[in-house]
């Protein structure tokens, strides 16, 4: 059987079927964990919950706008509609993959590998381990990134074909509307829409339907627009300032470049704010010291100190929330428009004492991330490589059995059922600590996720890098006759995967290396659009060859005599 079999519908859709029901089988046993993670699934909860009680995102404190507000939307809705959070995941991740397959059927993908594309997806460990069972932004992100796949599949097959369809360029920028309100790094998409754009304007043939073009990336760009617009104005009534990340925007990026520039002599890329200049700091702004005596001090059995080897000071990943958190303990921050005054208080402050000579300072940017600098790009490339690395060979945690208890006060365990209507909280398991208790349920698709795990781990990085050989393959030898909408897709969701990890590499650089779950998309989509480059590949090296053997029997005819047979 070739990449260009066929299959009857109907055994196109019965195979179909029971790749859906062997990847809910396979999930069956699997639920939402409740763990202590203060400033990741706790507060999308948390602030879930304040949602729905009319409370804006809750009372607000150093936490509230930490993150971007697309999560807690998100588990707030599906509660409200009444939809258990996890059973939703797995039927979006089911039907993310379905949409993106029959956009590539309609660009030209074979069934077979249709098929293979379908099986590949659903059976994707990471999309079966513990990082993907956490009530996180990467499973959702993820999905998300799938579903622009197929938009774009779908759009580009219609503009080309019969007809564009409105409901998948509508689909295109509600997906990239709230996947902008889930992840900062997610930005990344607007380079995205533009490589969509050029795929567009290439793939179409003369006369080329321009105002259709043209409206095509409009909508996603009015949606992002219209969606940040009405979200700032939602944060503004709730904290009276249109603030969405505070950790990225206002003046606290401002506060920490302000720090960073006080030289003290510490030059570590990991560390944006030394003990030593804390207490420069705190001899020369008695407004800042309340903050500085409430910072942990650095300390051998840190994190910082476990993982990044920063062990007398607090690397860039913990301080920045640390300082965060002082100043609410200190009252100093009872309000957002209070958190911004006194963060600009501090800044121009730091700045004054620069300007007059009382602290040395030397400027090192305007934002949280410090500007890159040659002498660290051994440094960047270590970061890129371990991200490639993990984007190719990822970790997944395999869940095994789901645990008998949590190790979470019985309130927040009792929130998660709630809210994300968890069956495997038992408050009264929790509270009755002589019984120990056991596995809730024993399924053998637990065996079968470690065997599809131990296969992925060494199929799947080969695969990703099978489907690059055959992206520079294809644009080497293909004629542009046979570059196909299938291929321009593929190639420029290829770049945009690579970009990310790029850019996830730069902030690497500067705050530590990340776990797997941050190249989640990045896999999940490497996988979807390697098939589709490998049956390209096929494709034009079947052309190709029947081109050369085209010439060469007109070559061989075009030599003999009339009537002269050889």
């Amino acid at each position: 059987m070739t990449w260009g079999a066929t299959l009857p519908a109907q055994a196109y859709w019965v195979i179909v079927t029971l790749l859906v029901l062997l990847r809910f089988t396979l999930t069956a046993d699997l639920s939402v964990p409740v763990e202590f993670s203060r400033y990741d699934e706790n507060l999308y909860v948390t602030r879930a919950h304040h949602i729905l009680m009319g409370a804006g995102m809750g009372p607000f404190d150093s936490l509230v706008l930490a993150k971007l507000p697309g999560m807690s939307l998100w588990i707030a809705g599906l509660r409200a509609l009444g939809l258990p959070y996890f059973l939703v995941l797995n039927v979006a991740f089911v039907a993310s993959g379905l949409y993106a397959l029959q956009g590539l059927r309609r660009l030209g993908l074979p069934a077979v590998a249709g098929l293979i594309l379908f099986a590949v997806h659903l059976l994707d460990p990471m999309a079966m381990g513990h990082e993907w069972t956490r009530p996180m932004r990467e499973p959702l992100s993820s999905i998300l990134l799938v579903t622009l796949a197929g938009a774009m599949a779908h759009t580009l097959a219609g503009i080309a074909g019969d007809g564009v369809r409105w409901r998948h360029v509508a689909i295109l920028g509600a997906g990239l509307a709230f996947s902008m309100m889930l992840r900062e790094e997610d930005r990344l998409l607007w380079g995205l829409v533009a490589l969509f754009a050029i795929a567009l304007w290439q793939h179409v043939r003369p006369p080329r339907p321009m105002v259709a073009m043209v409206v095509i990336v409009l909508i996603p760009v009015l949606a992002v627009a219209g969606s940040n617009f009405g979200m700032r104005r939602l944060v503004e009534r709730w904290y009276s300032l249109p603030v969405l990340h505070a950790m990225g925007e206002g003046e606290f990026p401002a506060l920490i470049a302000a720090i960073r520039s006080v030289d003290t002599g510490v030059d570590n890329r990991l560390v944006s704010v030394p003990q030593a200049t804390l207490a420069a700091l705190r001899r020369e702004l008695p407004r800042f010291a309340p903050v500085v005596d409430r910072l942990p001090p650095p300390a051998a059995s840190t994190w910082s100190c476990r993982l990044q080897g920063v062990c007398s000071e607090w690397s860039n990943g913990w301080m920045f929330f640390w300082i965060r958190d002082a100043v609410g303990q200190a009252g100093l921050a009872p309000d957002l428009p209070s958190e911004q005054t006194y963060y600009r208080e501090i800044r121009t402050g730091i700045e004054a004492a620069c300007a007059a000579g009382r602290l040395r300072c030397r400027p090192q940017g305007a934002g949280v991330i410090r500007p890159f600098e040659l002498r660290w790009t051994r440094a960047y490339v270590d970061a890129l490589g371990g991200l490639v690395t993990m984007a190719l060979f990822p970790h997944v945690t395999v869940i095994t059995e789901p645990p008998a208890r949590f190790n979470v006060p019985v309130e927040l365990g009792r929130l998660y059922q709630a809210m994300l209507m968890v069956d495997y909280f038992d408050a009264l398991r929790e509270t009755n600590y002589g019984d120990t208790g056991g596995r809730l349920v024993r399924s053998p698709a637990a065996a079968w996720r470690v065997e599809i795990h131990g296969a992925y781990r060494v199929a799947g990085g080969l695969v990703i890098a099978l489907s690059w050989i055959a992206l520079a393959y294809c644009w080497l030898v293909a004629a542009p006759a046979q570059v196909s909408g299938l291929l321009r897709l593929a190639t420029i969701f290829h770049l945009y995967a690579f970009v990310r990890l790029m850019a996830l590499a730069y902030v690497a650089t500067f705050l530590g290396p990340f776990d797997s779950r941050m190249v989640m998309s990045t896999y999940l989509l490497s996988l979807l659009m390697a098939i589709p480059l490998l049956a390209e590949a096929w494709r034009v090296r079947r052309e190709r060859a029947a081109e050369r053997r085209a010439r060469i029997a007109t070559a061989g005819a075009g030599t003999s005599p009339p009537g002269v047979t050889t």
